[in-house]
């Protein structure tokens, strides 16, 4: 099975500053309820009332102009207008610069029967950028924190349980940061989209020649 890692080709723009950064949690998926946009607000609210310095950076990858609103909408009835800022959607080879700003990346994705399986791009990104990840107990973050202790497992239906988490890490930034290098090394060694050539090599062995 060929998997949609991340590119090593990543590593050459990580900062070595991560101890001197202010505390940023980054979210960098694509703008669905069911990523857990709705959840991080409450996530950010709670947060905001317990450390105030956080903030939380949010790509602007939204499907809907609709549902683009309704998150605006709730920042401002939450007051969260200064803690958490939406950054425009990057291109793939300057998605670091945006990584490079934060401390601790989130993923909060919904406990949905499709992502029971699903393996997101988004999570090798982070461990390419040296970050500790806050992610949904779901199996294969599950697989990722048992095998390699770089982050936190944090419950969908729960949002004390992610606030939790990246308070912890907010108090304790040499853990931050000995997790982020823990999944940067899997991702280096396991984890990069050149670890799979040999596999695609393989399939395309196996499926024979190309006929135009």
């Amino acid at each position: 099975q060929v998997r949609n890692y991340a590119s090593s080709a990543l590593l050459p723009a990580v900062r070595d500053d991560y101890m001197s950064r202010p505390d940023t949690v980054i979210f960098t998926g694509s703008g669905y309820e069911s990523n857990g946009v709705f959840l991080l607000l409450d996530i950010a609210s709670q947060i905001k009332g317990l450390h105030s310095e956080v903030r939380f950076l949010v790509a602007d990858r939204f499907a809907e102009v609709a549902l683009r609103n309704q998150f605006m909408a709730r920042v401002a009835a939450a007051k969260l207008e200064s803690h958490v800022q939406l950054f425009a959607n990057v291109m793939p080879q300057e998605l670091m610069e945006k990584l490079n700003l934060a401390t601790i990346a989130i993923a909060p994705t919904l406990r949905l029967p499709r992502h029971e399986m699903a393996i997101p791009t988004k999570l090798f990104e982070y461990m390419a950028a040296g970050l500790p990840i806050v992610m949904s107990d779901l199996p294969f973050s599950r697989e990722l924190i048992h095998k390699h202790e770089l982050g936190i497992l944090a419950r969908p239906e729960e949002p004390d349980s992610f606030v939790k988490a990246i308070l912890r890490l907010v108090g304790n930034r040499e853990l931050a940061r000995r997790m982020g290098q823990a999944g940067q090394r899997a991702f280096l060694e396991e984890y990069c989209w050149e670890r799979q050539l040999p596999r695609l090599m393989e399939a395309l062995a196996m499926a024979g020649p190309f006929v135009a």
